[in-house]
């Protein structure tokens, strides 16, 4: 009997030992539940279970995230949180295979919120059971709407980054051919006129000659155009009428395009003003049309030209790169031409980029147009569809201020009889420069060499009134010469000639000493009139001082 109540008791005890540790177990089991629900409410990520895609449970983050409470979202399909069933089944298919291959899914998707927003959220899962997914999969979803907003304002940088390298490389090619090529128009254009001094009215050649002028001085704003493309020349704007020069445009636009091409235009701003430089506004509405005709190519079609007013509010002006809210004119060129593809429209503004014949273009018309529109504080935007055709937005923003009355006056080329030393290494323009100030009764003595005239000038500095000097020449330039000069003489009078201005510019020249300070290729009537003009501003303050 002894024996059995022993037996009893080590019973009870092990009993009453198993169940504290029972008890044990579930405290720890309780603790460590209510542990995991308190990570799992204040997680700053949202976490989840689901089986067979509907919704077990799910944290207040996560809540917060799609703007459903639990009760709402418990018990349902996923599928209420997808934009659509295509991105629900696409998910679905991805992130299972990932499970099933490696024991975990990571995807990047987007959800939608209760409210109709759209979130872009990455996505982790992994199964309570790896040989059964049905028994539960547990995940976690991290917003990552605003890291995505600012990978795509960096791509934007970098994009844009990437443009301005490539716009600098063309802009150092501009320049390098600008000298020259000023140089060759200056000699045809001054020549041209020249000649038409001579040749009277009633000859044939003078109508041929005067086209040779008109012709000289259109490559002449090209090549400005270029310049300030470039950003080696500034933009000199003033208030137009953008109406007025679309309307012009136009009429040589009709002339350049294929006749089965027809041209509609609704101009809805005839009175508004912009600033700008005319010639730009021409050119890049020109370009646009001819990029549109291309489009169409030989087939028929329409190109649709609108210009309208448009307010632009903060989230409409953001639709644009780098355009401010408030008033604009929008241009608008649409045609019914191929489209752009999607994955070519990112290089469109490329310089050389093109996808036309090789003599249909070099691809820089867009190129050029996208320099311009930023030289005039504007913004440009295109929207395609394969196969219908490509829309053209420009904007520029309008302007209070009125442009100034013209009056015209009869061209009065002047003369005197002052001693001008010209120096150029371009020998022809040498020649040419000197025959059209020695007709005005000037005394000239040209040198291609700096050296030479800087040589002479040490000499007979007194016997000269003015000094005409180009800036870019092989031995010494124009801006170091003039230094040389003015030590030697610092009263006496330079004029600087340059084809373009990377290396200086008009307060430069004017802290340096220099007079007056001309772009390249210069006109007759203008050479004469900065020539007198320098002249007598020198005399008056020769006057002013009590020389003589």
């Amino acid at each position: 009997m002894t024996r059995n109540l022993n037996k009893t008791t080590v019973s009870r005890d092990l009993l009453i030992q198993e169940i504290s540790e029972r008890q044990k177990t579930e405290d720890a089991l309780k603790k460590s539940e209510a542990t995991l629900k308190s990570i799992f409410r204040v997680a700053p990520i949202g976490i989840g279970l689901v089986a067979e895609r509907v919704f077990l449970w799910v944290n207040d983050q996560l809540c917060s995230m799609i703007g459903y409470d639990r009760e709402e979202i418990v018990g349902r399909s996923a599928r209420v949180i997808y934009p659509s069933q295509e991105e629900f089944h696409r998910v679905g298919m991805e992130k299972y295979d990932q499970i099933r291959n490696h024991g975990t899914g990571t995807i990047e998707t987007r959800w939608q919120h209760k409210d109709g927003r759209i979130i872009d959220v990455l996505l982790s899962s992994t199964p309570l059971d790896p040989t059964d997914f049905s028994s539960g999969v547990t995940f976690t979803a991290l917003d990552i709407t605003e890291q995505k907003k600012s990978e795509q304002e960096r791509q934007k940088l970098e994009d844009r980054l990437r443009q301005a390298y490539k716009m600098e490389a063309v802009g150092t090619m501009a320049g390098g051919i600008a000298h020259e090529f000023n140089n060759i128009l200056g000699i045809i254009l001054g020549n041209a006129e020249l000649a038409i001094d001579d040749v009277p009215e009633w000859n044939p050649a003078k109508h041929s000659l005067e086209e040779i002028q008109k012709a000289s001085l259109r490559g002449r704003d090209v090549v400005r155009q270029i310049l300030s493309f470039a950003r080696i020349s500034p933009v000199t704007r003033k208030p137009i009428r953008i109406s007025t020069v679309i309307q012009e445009s136009l009429k040589f636009v009709r002339a350049t395009i294929p006749s089965s091409i027809t041209i509609r235009q609704n101009i809805l701003c005839d009175a508004e003003m912009i600033l700008a430089n005319p010639t730009e506004i021409n050119q890049i509405f020109i370009n646009l049309c001819s990029n549109s005709a291309h489009a169409i190519d030989q087939e028929t079609g329409t190109i649709s030209i609108n210009l309208e007013t448009v307010i632009l509010t903060e989230e409409s002006a953001a639709q644009y790169e780098d355009l401010s809210p408030g008033k604009h004119i929008r241009l608008s060129v649409t045609d019914t031409g191929k489209g752009i593809r999607p994955e070519i429209m990112g290089r469109i503004f490329d310089p050389y980029f093109t996808t036309k014949d090789v003599d249909k273009g070099l691809g820089m018309g867009l190129a050029v147009v996208y320099g311009l529109v930023k030289k005039h504080d504007g913004a440009i935007k295109f929207v395609s569809e394969v196969g219908k055709g490509t829309t053209a937005e420009v904007l520029f923003p309008t302007t209070e201020e009125l442009p100034e009355i013209q009056t015209k006056e009869l061209e009065d080329l002047p003369g005197g009889n002052e001693r001008i030393l010209i120096v150029d290494d371009e020998e022809s323009l040498v020649a040419m420069v000197s025959e059209m100030l020695e007709r005005k009764g000037y005394e000239v003595v040209g040198k291609t060499s700096s050296f030479e005239a800087l040589t002479l000038f040490r000499k007979e500095y007194d016997i000269f009134d003015l000094i005409i000097t180009d800036m870019a020449m092989p031995e010494m330039t124009g801006e170091r010469l003039t230094q040389e000069l003015l030590l030697i003489r610092p009263d006496i009078p330079v004029i600087l000639c340059t084809g373009y201005s990377e290396r200086i510019s008009e307060e430069k020249a004017k802290e340096m000493g220099i007079t007056a300070y001309t772009m390249k290729p210069l006109r007759q009537s203008a050479l004469l009139k900065t020539v007198r003009e320098v002249l007598d501003e020198a005399k008056s303050r020769i006057q002013e001082q009590g020389w003589f």
